[in-house]
């Protein structure tokens, strides 16, 4: 990979016509390429994860609530049966 130049934006405004527009496109290596697009997937996956978590997180809850429980019915059960 070869190092790069920071690049220098002047403030002027230059027309140019798109068949130099499109001579002028750089491509991305590969590897980047991919850590755009695996950025831009997480980026489009965050508002369905916050979905999915507004609508698990209750029923987690109440799961963890019935699971707490029989475990003190289990912890019962046991010191009943040592006595």
């Amino acid at each position: 990979m070869m190092p790069t130049r920071p690049t220098m934006h002047a403030r002027i405004r230059v027309k140019i016509s798109r068949a130099i527009q499109r001579q002028a496109l750089i491509t991305v290596p590969t590897e980047q390429a991919d850590q755009l697009a695996l950025i831009h997937g997480y980026q489009a996956m965050a508002p369905i994860n916050r979905e999915i978590v507004r609508v698990f997180t209750p029923c987690e809850e109440e799961a963890e609530r019935h699971l707490t429980q029989f475990r003190r019915q289990q912890v019962a059960l046991i010191k009943k049966s040592r006595r």
